[in-house]
């Protein structure tokens, strides 16, 4: 009979320690684990076209594009020349309000097709403008397009 209380203590015991161990035990194997990776989804905009463009120490300057998110921005370009393979020169530029301009990168990109650059570092927020113009004979033409984060 002693026997058998000790038996029934025990057993009384096991069960309420498998009773509290098994519920934590399944919670933890059904967490929900969940990871928030947002990307923020970047945003292309045409901000020039040009024709016959001529070779010319004379630049134009694009439409304004905004950075509403700071980040490095990729600048998409077209350019065609029947004559030659076109030599354009490119910056990323933003005005200084004083008559000055900051300068965000560069390229000369050479040849007929699609070709692109990025800006040499981040852009904080605010606006921006493209400046080209043609270092070949001939007549170019193209577009420019700006991918901003």
């Amino acid at each position: 009979m002693v026997e058998m209380k000790k038996f029934a203590k025990v057993l009384v015991l096991a069960l309420l320690t498998a009773s509290s161990v098994i519920p934590s035990v399944a919670f933890a194997a059904n967490t929900n684990q969940q990871s928030s990776n947002v990307s923020i989804a970047s945003t292309t905009t045409q901000v020039a076209t040009f024709t016959n463009l001529k070779k010319s120490t004379d630049y134009q300057d694009s439409k304004y594009f905004y950075v509403n998110t700071a980040g490095y921005v990729t600048v998409n370009v077209t350019q065609n020349n029947s004559s030659y393979s076109p030599i354009m020169y490119y910056r990323i530029l933003r005005s200084n309000g004083d008559g000055t301009a900051s300068v965000f990168g560069y390229a000369q990109l050479e040849g007929n097709g699609s070709l692109s650059f990025s800006s040499n570092q981040e852009l904080p927020v605010g606006q921006y403008y493209i400046r080209f113009y043609s270092k070949q004979l001939g007549e170019t033409t193209g577009t420019i397009s700006v991918t901003t984060p």
